[in-house]
């Protein structure tokens, strides 16, 4: 293809064209980083910018943890998912529990899961069915652990709250507009 002219457009969506007729891009992470190229052509780019193209939801201060390997990184599609590592989640509970801070950490935790599960609920009967079923699988153990620390901590509305919305998204996931 020597002599193709390729030109692109940056302005408005990425545009790729060679010879004057589009041409097939990637999708995802790889047209980001394409994009975030071609704004900084004939400049050396960062790769912290690659980085920001591609995962521009991820918060920095999460990304410089997972660098320094007190984080794993999980990227499933389009999403970045983050978990403590085991020694460093006993040394976060060891200096919780020293500060006298754990029931506080355990409530805020039972509060973001019963978020979590409340949303999966109400998209339990909509086209979100399938999605919301596999985040309901995916945070299953975090929502037994904040069940019990929800009662451990004196708070029964936040352990009804969390019980009520998974028995709600389940029975939802059994009725016909669920299509998974």
């Amino acid at each position: 293809m020597s002599g193709s002219a390729l030109t692109f457009g940056v302005l408005g969506a990425l545009q790729v064209c060679r010879d004057g007729e589009p041409v097939g891009l990637p999708r995802g992470r790889r047209r980001a980083v394409l994009a975030a190229l071609l704004v900084r052509a004939g400049r050396p780019v960062p790769a912290d910018a690659l980085i920001d193209a591609a995962w521009p939801a991820e918060p920095p201060a999460l990304a410089s943890l997972a660098d320094a390997s007190l984080v794993a990184a999980h990227h499933d599609g389009s999403h970045a998912r983050f978990r403590l590592l085991m020694i460093v989640r006993a040394f976060a509970a060891e200096q919780l529990s020293a500060a006298w801070q754990q029931p506080m950490a355990r409530l805020a935790h039972a509060r973001w899961v019963a978020s979590v599960v409340q949303r999966a609920a109400q998209q339990a009967t909509g086209p979100g069915c399938a999605a919301a079923m596999a985040e309901l699988i995916r945070i299953q153990p975090d929502a037994a652990g904040a069940v019990r620390r929800s009662l451990d901590c004196g708070q029964p509305g936040l352990a009804a709250l969390i019980t009520g919305n998974l028995r709600c998204a389940r029975t939802g996931a059994l009725m016909p507009t669920c299509s998974t």
